[in-house]
């Protein structure tokens, strides 16, 4: 009889983000897409998903003044990396000590990293 080999495990679609000058765009898995303009945005939060003291995932709020988030885009997600950069650059205002505790928390916690001034 021939031994079966472990199916290999499929990796799940990934969410892309991707930005221009005046859009932010989540891609999801399934094709849908999420997108809001760079004006519009109201707040950021960043956060911290936590299990047993370890840090799972970060997910990135961003907000147009609707009490629901515009847009989640998870740390995971293809080029969150490069959002996240573009994020420090484009808000010169933005609370790094939030961002900081929020990058480096231990526990399941939100944290306002930045907010429009009205």
């Amino acid at each position: 009889m021939k031994e079966k080999k472990p199916r290999e495990k499929e990796e799940e679609p990934s969410s892309v983000v991707t930005f221009d000058s005046d859009w932010i765009i989540n891609k999801l898995p399934h094709g849908d897409e999420k997108k809001v303009r760079w004006d519009d945005l109201q707040a950021i939060y960043f956060e911290s998903k936590v299990n047993n003291s370890i840090q799972e995932e970060i997910v990135l709020f961003l907000e147009t003044g609707d009490s629901h988030p515009v847009l989640q885009i998870l740390e995971s997600t293809q080029g969150a990396f490069e959002f996240i950069s573009e994020i420090l650059d484009r808000f010169p205002d933005l609370d790094y000590d939030q961002y900081l505790d929020a990058i480096s928390s231990r526990e399941n916690k939100k944290y306002l990293i930045w907010k429009a001034k009205t």
